[in-house]
């Protein structure tokens, strides 16, 4: 429903969405990011992703990349360099274009202005835009804060952005993600199975007949 409402009208109509899903390890946040995905692409959707990792925490804007880089690693230098204006040399060596260089310090509101047009210029030429951002749990700070700062001002754009993490556990520095996602749009959470929902799972995909013995074992 949500994607319906975003991909409504394409690029005549605005729509947005933050659709976030949050729960313990194995109860289907990925799983749930991967159904995202499959319809998102089934509806023309342009699909960016990015994906926290337990060992890339600590590397400054690593998801943020790996939303932005496909996309601009298949346009030539002078697409790029159309696509970034006047935020290239700003934010070139943060997408990982260019080396940085140890003698400029970035300003961090600069790079952030600069981010937000990237995203803003990639979804108005690729609308309909989903951003998958999973295991954000283990995003580095930069990007969830990014991310925070961002989302609010996707209410102009074609753009769903669907987040999946554990409660307890993004960076203590992360504090504007956590305020988004809990202020802005209360996060889907994710509980075990009942036996009762188990049972319902069997006799609808299996077996309308199966017995409560059979469908508490399919639940072990």
């Amino acid at each position: 429903m949500v994607l319906g409402r975003t991909a409504d009208g394409g690029r005549r109509q605005r729509h947005t969405g933050l659709l976030a899903f949050t729960g313990p390890a194995r109860l289907g946040k990925t799983a749930l990011v991967t159904e995202a995905r499959t319809r998102a692409a089934a509806r023309g959707f342009t699909v960016l992703s990015g994906k926290g990792g337990e060992m890339e925490e600590q590397f400054a804007f690593h998801v943020l990349r790996q939303l932005v880089q496909p996309a601009l690693a298949l346009m030539d230098e002078a697409e790029r360099r159309t696509c970034l204006g006047g935020w290239y040399d700003i934010v070139a060596a943060t997408l990982g274009l260019e080396a940085p260089d140890p003698a400029r310090a970035p300003d961090p509101a600069g790079v952030r202005d600069g981010l937000d047009w990237v995203m803003t210029r990639l979804t108005v030429a690729k609308a309909p835009v989903v951003l998958l951002l999973d295991d954000m749990h283990w995003a580095d700070a930069e990007s969830l804060n990014w991310i925070a700062s961002f989302a609010p001002r996707a209410q102009d754009l074609p753009l769903l952005i669907v987040v999946a993490y554990r409660p307890d556990e993004p960076p203590r520095e992360a504090a504007a993600f956590r305020m988004l996602i809990e202020r802005h749009n209360r996060p889907h959470a994710l509980e075990p199975l009942t036996p009762a929902g188990v049972a319902h799972i069997v006799r609808e995909k299996v077996s309308g007949g199966a017995d409560d013995v059979f469908c508490e074992d399919a639940g072990r």
